[in-house]
């Protein structure tokens, strides 16, 4: 699954509490199913920093855009 394509949260706080449900939501009902998560402002490379993702779990991919060369 991939959460959301280029998300946009108020803040970075706001769109890890987001996050937190729904891997909880979705680790519920499929426990090993690869999860794609992108960084809050349209997946910038520059608030990957800022993601707070399960550490234990290997299934989670992260996800960010790069457009400048």
């Amino acid at each position: 699954y991939e959460l959301l394509n280029e998300p946009v949260a108020d803040s970075a706080s706001q769109w890890n509490e987001l996050l937190a449900r729904a891997v909880q939501v979705i680790r519920a009902k499929d426990p090993k199913r690869v999860i794609i998560i992108g960084s809050n402002r349209w997946q910038s490379v520059k608030t990957t920093p800022e993601l707070q993702v399960p550490e234990n779990d290997p299934n989670i991919i992260l996800s960010f855009h790069f457009y400048n060369p």
